[in-house]
């Protein structure tokens, strides 16, 4: 975890205002904060402290909370605390260049068989 820089940017000020309004009715004494961010700051932890109620339904409600991030949830039930680790969610890039790349190949050999089968029919006919 990177320690370096713990202020939060706003899609985490917006998560946390979230948890804290989720959470606010079961567990009243709800501490949520902000850890900091992971190694090369694509990612970021947040700690929620004095769990009171848990269930699988919160579990579920939290790892859903952002559309932008993936969450994962570390649970510590002795010391009733939390650790939600967010990573961003990884869109996947479609490459069509080695599909335009093999299409091209193909039409250029098609055309020079073509050319040539073309060009040996005329020789034939030449000779005949």
């Amino acid at each position: 975890m990177n320690t370096v820089k713990r202020t939060p940017n706003s899609d985490i000020s917006e998560i946390i205002a979230k948890l804290k309004y989720i959470s606010s009715d079961i567990n009243q004494d709800l501490e949520v904060k902000f850890k900091g961010y992971t190694h090369g700051q694509q990612g970021f932890i947040i700690q929620l402290n004095y769990i009171e109620n848990i269930n699988d339904t919160y579990i579920e409600t939290w790892k859903t909370i952002s559309d932008k991030f993936h969450c994962e949830v570390d649970l510590d039930l002795n010391n009733r605390t939390v650790n939600m680790y967010f990573e961003p969610k990884i869109q996947k890039v479609h490459n069509y260049s080695p599909i335009i790349y093999l299409s091209f190949m193909l039409f250029s050999i098609w055309m020079l068989y073509s050319r040539n089968s073309q060009f040996l029919m005329q020789n034939y006919m030449n000779q005949t």
